[in-house]
């Protein structure tokens, strides 16, 4: 009964749904993490295949005053036609129109614009009168909840809660055997 709980939680075969739950004495929360551990370092093998095939997955707010459009990709046609791949597409463009990102991965974030923030961040700990081993320190922090806010792959999935973006991705691309990704979003607003 649990490996069946654990297969429609995870979508993870019988096989690897039982050595999870064995490794984790049985615990259906943690044989979770394992799979999402396990998947997520499978998928890490797929990042140097060319995703040319996918799908636009899109969200209207109910008013029409928010629209998005999201380009998820993949590596095949058939993997891009799975119920799965539309619902992760519509899924992130819903997310899109709630949060606002302002780039899909930390690296499209222009340089001056993370500067800046670096910048700002240093000048509000010297404020605080922070000695410099403690700014060092506490720096990393401040960017990565900078970089939360403005990346897409690093935001929390609004309908799930749980899992980032780029987690929910590349555990679909692990279970697909594809290199899966977001190449662009849209968003538009009368805002």
């Amino acid at each position: 009964m649990t490996v069946q709980i654990l297969r429609e939680r995870t979508g993870a075969g019988i096989v690897a749904c039982n050595t999870a739950l064995k490794e984790s004495g049985g615990d259906v929360e943690k044989a979770v993490i394992l799979l999402r551990q396990r998947g997520l370092d499978k998928a890490g093998g797929y990042t140097s295949r060319a995703a040319t095939s996918g799908a636009i997955g899109s969200y209207t707010h109910h008013d029409g005053s928010i629209g998005v459009m999201v380009v998820l990709s993949c590596e095949t046609d058939f993997v891009a036609r799975t119920d799965e791949f539309k619902q992760l597409a519509s899924d992130i463009a819903m997310h899109v129109a709630a949060t606002k990102p302002s780039a899909v991965t930390r690296a499209e974030l222009p340089e001056l614009f993370v500067a800046s923030e670096r910048s700002l961040a240093v000048e509000e700990f010297v404020k605080k009168a922070m000695p410099p081993d403690k700014i060092e320190r506490a720096l990393p922090g401040k960017m990565e909840k900078f970089f939360e806010q403005h990346c897409l792959v690093d935001q929390v999935l609004v309908t799930d809660n749980k899992t980032k973006v780029g987690d929910a991705i590349k555990l679909l691309s692990a279970k697909c055997g594809e290199k899966i990704e977001v190449k662009k979003f849209v968003r538009l607003g009368v805002e």
